[in-house]
């Protein structure tokens, strides 16, 4: 990914969201965008899928994850 590049992702998954910020947050190159070891708010732009909305109804949390490429 290019410099300045930005990587989301989200789930509503505890142990996936768990394993996703220790992996992103211990990688070279790449910042959390909010702070290490934090989730990000939902971004008012991403839409929720179904599976999402499924999941809070089973009453899971949702994980959102923004991380920015940082320069070589």
């Amino acid at each position: 990914m290019a410099p300045g590049g930005l990587l989301h992702l989200a789930t509503d998954w505890a142990d996936y969201a768990a394993h996703m910020l220790a992996v992103l947050d211990a990688a070279p190159g790449w910042s959390n965008c909010v702070g290490a070891g934090m989730a990000a708010p939902r971004p008012a732009w991403r839409i929720a899928t179904r599976f999402e909305q499924r999941g809070l109804r089973q009453g899971h949390g949702v994980w959102d994850f923004l991380y920015r490429h940082q320069a070589d």
